[in-house]
């Protein structure tokens, strides 16, 4: 499989800004780590996909926070993502397969996308909007165009293997943000052709390769268009990570009430917490615990 990749830059004769990402060994991982049914594998995949398209937006050691929220029986999809390109993700439930053709059961009727940039614990800036079109990658479009004011279009692939060590085979995106400078006639006009059906057959081209991103953005703009200079340059290599540890778990033990501190010593029973990002489970015997406890 190869290598994940960012490709961000800039069309300046067209007025617009673009991010290109191919990340299926990205989704690889969230996808087994979470043992995820297809339709719910499809979905985290697109999140993950949708998060490092921001990434060229990220500085030094910011991190951005995305979470979807629906009402149907779809309750939650967040990713967390790095300036670095480090990324982790999550979805609850992550087995959806009774309902991947009932639209209004999986959703419910609406939802909300939660948004916040972070540097070092400390809140840059934060923002919600309505998950009105029931849609991961269109319900951050609409915030991006809506909340942030900045005119934006992307679209997602995602293909998958029948191979359970190995299951996804394509996820990748591009994403369009019209400059300050842009004539939005003229974005419109690109900006629908990334859902015609000639771009969903490059962006399912079987295998990654060099160009593609260069011939995926020639196919959106006028033919008259297509020999102008644009500005392309790679970005970080995206990576799953986690920040979970046994230190940090041991803050779990340390808010548990009194009634069940003195349950788990009468028990003698083991203490086990997992990890909803990555779901390595961190085991505490009653005697570990009881130390915990008394260095309080």
């Amino acid at each position: 499989m190869n290598p994940d990749y960012i490709y961000h830059g800039q069309w300046p004769s067209l007025g617009f800004n673009f991010t290109y990402v191919s990340c299926p060994r990205v989704s690889n991982d969230a996808v087994l780590k979470h043992d995820c049914d297809p339709p719910a594998a499809q979905l985290l995949s697109r999140a993950l996909c949708c998060g490092l398209l921001l990434q060229p937006g990220l500085q030094g050691q910011e991190r951005y926070n995305l979470h979807w929220k629906y009402q149907g029986a779809l309750k939650d999809i967040v990713v967390d993502l790095r300036a670095s390109g480090q990324i982790r993700g999550l979805i609850s439930p992550s087995s959806l397969s009774d309902l991947a053709e009932d639209r209004e059961e999986l959703y419910g009727n609406n939802g909300q996308l939660s948004r916040v940039t972070s540097r070092n614990g400390r809140i840059l800036n934060s923002g919600s909007s309505p998950c009105e079109l029931l849609n991961v990658s269109q319900d951050l479009a609409y915030a991006l165009s809506v909340s942030d004011q900045v005119e934006s279009e992307l679209n997602v692939m995602v293909a998958f293997n029948p191979d359970p060590e190995q299951p996804v085979r394509i996820c990748r995106g591009l994403l369009l943000q019209a400059a300050p400078e842009c004539d939005l006639l003229q974005f419109m006009q690109i900006r629908e052709r990334l859902h015609h059906e000639d771009l969903r057959r490059l962006l399912a081209t079987e295998l990654e390769r060099d160009g593609l991103c260069e011939d995926l953005l020639r196919a959106l703009v006028p033919e008259e268009h297509r020999e102008d200079d644009f500005h392309l340059e790679a970005g970080p290599s995206p990576r799953w990570f986690c920040t979970c540890s046994r230190d940090k778990f041991e803050q779990s033990l340390r808010m548990l009430p009194q009634s069940d501190r003195e349950e788990i010593l009468r028990t003698g029973e083991e203490s086990v917490v997992r990890c909803d990002f990555c779901n390595r489970r961190f085991r505490f015997s009653a005697e570990e615990a009881r130390e915990i406890w008394e260095r309080d």
